[in-house]
């Protein structure tokens, strides 16, 4: 999916527990994101991996837990975890991110390097919404990912490090 095209799946069946999502991007021009939003590169009911707008191309993954809503954005969850990149990756070269969520701790990994992990108070049931999938889109709104995305993979367990290493090759 490149610049300004996005791809949704309806009946993308939602992640309850723990998991992993690795995907390739490539962006460069941080110019088309507004200053009050953040651009999505992929959102998942439970999930997403963001560039936030004040971030100067560093990425955000987030996980939500608690009960379920109706509306793109859990409202009415119990409460939001994420955790930003340390480096910044609007270079315009291809990075494969990983985002894991293990129990209480999730993990963001650029390029096979860890780049932050968070760890929430107690383990908690993800956000059981019916959204779809989102792939270069801020779904319900005419934002898009200005950038590349390829080779999205989603898995019902959090991924090791072998596994992880083996995903940037």
């Amino acid at each position: 999916i490149a610049n300004g095209s996005s791809l949704v799946v309806d009946d993308f069946e939602a992640l309850v527990g723990d998991f992993s999502a690795s995907i390739w991007i490539k962006f460069k021009d941080l110019n088309d994101y507004n200053s009050a939003s953040l651009s999505n590169i992929v959102s998942a009911g439970p999930f997403s991996l963001v560039i936030p707008s004040n971030g100067g191309g560093k990425l955000k993954f987030g996980v939500f837990v608690g009960r379920g809503g109706s509306s793109h954005v859990p409202t009415n969850a119990h409460q939001n975890y994420s955790v930003t990149s340390t480096n910044t990756y609007n270079d315009n070269q291809w990075h494969n991110v990983v985002m894991t969520r293990k129990d209480n701790v999730i993990k963001l990994f650029v390029d096979g390097e860890i780049q932050g992990e968070f760890a929430f108070n107690q383990y908690s049931k993800l956000y059981e919404g019916t959204h779809p999938l989102t792939i270069g889109e801020d779904y319900g709104t005419t934002t898009f990912f200005s950038g590349s995305v390829d080779d999205l993979a989603i898995f019902n367990q959090p991924l090791t490090d072998s596994e992880i290493d083996s995903e940037t090759e």
